[in-house]
């Protein structure tokens, strides 16, 4: 491949942005021929190519450097005194590509094979590097620091109590349940810089990897802009053209690359880069740990380049079980944080289902607002939607809708689920008894009689039932609701410790 020889730093970072050649600086057009000369004599079978400034010294360096065989890089001949390849790349960027590469192809062809004494350079051997010495550390050893020498930080939030930054995150729900609406709300707010529907948020370029619907994209950003009365325009808001497939090297290439792009116009690295849905981003099977463990590492790749940088997964939920992700379980356990959302006609609640290192947030209760984008060629609205944040949850999913006797009868129903709930093979909440849930009523019942209290859960239990707030199998019972799955869930991790505590030794 070869290396480019540049007068300056922001030069030779224009050059490789554009050609993905290695590209060094010489500081200075006086240092082109030496540079060319000390390559040429270590590296004499290597392509040295010279990009030099368009002015005096930069164009009298370079004939010097075409005599000892180098490709010269010609700016055209309308370019400003003194401009360089940064120049011409900050003022457009595909342009100055395009006139790079049409330079380069001149250049090869242009090259002149040097003459042989001009070859015959002394260069002086470099010594092998020293290994460390005993007690020495390379820079990024590991290290052990003594825990009262750790640094206290306070959490650093792209959105303040939902989403960190330098976090690994999954957005999940059901096909349709609005969680591509929520994740591009967040970017938005975070480009922006404005608040996440009143939480504040930090300002930093987002980048959104589009696998599903590419079209429909340019709709929801206008319905947002419209819904929430704030401009897109020239925000540092990024959206590819299609899926980035992980892992895979010449994706991960193209990928930095852009986002390095993105780094050099806006000076800022990105604060998120959301990747939706990850069934389109992931080159593999999404059942196996392996190929996702393998998928993990290259976001890992992002996060740790862009540092302070959130990954974002857009996912589904599994086919049986609503409230949790589908496919390896190795997705779950390496994220810092997982959201899920669920859509109940025009209502979509986003709930927190595993938040390391913080307490999750309060259930966010949203409607599903929908705008006109455009008018089509036959005079109709085309429309799209936009999120808006409920001042409280609607009426179906209150608790105060409920009876007296049937809210007693969902705690009781809760108790005991966690008490005597079964799992199934895979460590799922798989329902309650009604034997085991009427006992636990019972227990807590204030009537006097017994004929009293089996009329009080006849009617909880039906009541329940009929207001979708549980299901019932061959008298088994289990959660229902738009919460339902977060619920169950909790009640399996329960019952799984306790089952655990309950096999370990010494509990004989």
């Amino acid at each position: 491949m070869g290396i480019v020889l540049c007068e300056g730093l922001a030069t030779a970072h224009a050059v490789f942005q554009m050609s993905g050649i290695p590209a060094a600086t010489v500081f200075g057009a006086a240092e082109l021929e030496n540079g060319v000369r000390l390559i040429r004599g270590r590296y004499p079978r290597s392509e040295i190519i010279v990009a030099a400034d368009a002015d005096e010294e930069g164009r009298k360096a370079a004939e010097q450097c075409r005599a000892l065989g180098a490709v010269i890089i010609e700016h055209s001949p309308d370019a400003p005194e003194k401009w360089d390849w940064w120049d011409a790349q900050a003022q457009d960027f595909d342009k100055a590509r395009e006139q790079f590469r049409a330079a380069l192809k001149a250049g090869r062809a242009a090259r002149v094979e040097p003459e042989p004494e001009i070859l015959e350079v002394d260069v002086e051997p470099q010594p092998e590097p020293e290994p460390p010495r005993e007690g020495e550390r390379l820079p990024n050893a590991l290290r052990l620091i003594r825990a009262d020498e750790l640094e206290l930080t306070e959490p650093e939030y792209l959105v303040h109590g939902v989403i960190e930054r330098d976090s690994l995150a999954a957005v999940f729900g059901e096909s349709g349940s609005a969680k591509s609406f929520f994740t591009l709300d967040m970017l938005c707010s975070i480009s922006t810089g404005c608040t996440f529907h009143g939480r504040t948020t930090e300002e930093a370029p987002a980048v959104y990897l589009c696998g599903e619907g590419n079209r429909a994209i340019k709709r929801r950003l206008t319905a947002w802009e419209k819904g929430r009365g704030v401009s897109l325009a020239g925000v540092p808001l990024f959206v590819s053209n299609r899926a980035a497939v992980l892992p895979d090297d010449a994706t991960e290439k193209d990928l930095l690359a852009a986002v390095d792009e993105i780094v050099q116009r806006t000076g800022q690295v990105p604060g998120v880069i959301a990747f939706d849905t990850l069934a389109r981003s992931l080159a593999g099977d999404e059942n196996s740990n392996t190929d996702m463990n393998a998928f993990i590492l290259a976001a890992d790749t992002l996060r740790r380049r862009y540092d302070g940088c959130a990954v974002v997964l857009v996912h589904h939920t599994g086919h049986m079980d609503k409230g949790r992700m589908r496919g390896a379980s190795a997705l779950r356990g390496a994220l810092d944080l997982e959201i899920l959302v669920q859509k109940d006609g025009g209502h979509v609640v986003v709930s927190s289902t595993k938040q390391k290192d913080a307490g999750s947030f309060e259930p966010m209760h949203f409607s599903l607002e929908t705008v006109p984008v455009m008018v089509a060629r036959n005079g109709e609205d085309v429309t799209s939607c936009f999120l808006e944040e409920m001042d409280e949850a609607p009426e179906t999913v209150k608790k105060d809708e409920l009876t007296k006797v049937e809210a007693y009868g969902l705690d009781s129903f809760r108790r005991a689920a966690e008490k005597s709930g079964t799992l199934d093979a895979l460590g799922k909440f798989a329902g309650l008894g009604l034997e085991e849930w009427r006992g636990e009523f019972y227990k807590g019942s204030t009537a006097d009689k017994p004929g009293t209290k089996r009329q009080q859960f006849t009617r909880a239990r039906e009541g329940l039932v009929s207001k979708g707030r549980l299901t019932v199998s061959d008298d088994v019972y289990r959660l229902a609701g738009v919460l339902a799955g977060i619920e169950e869930q909790a009640i399996s991790e329960k019952l799984r410790k306790a089952r655990e505590e309950k096999e370990s030794p010494g509990n004989d």
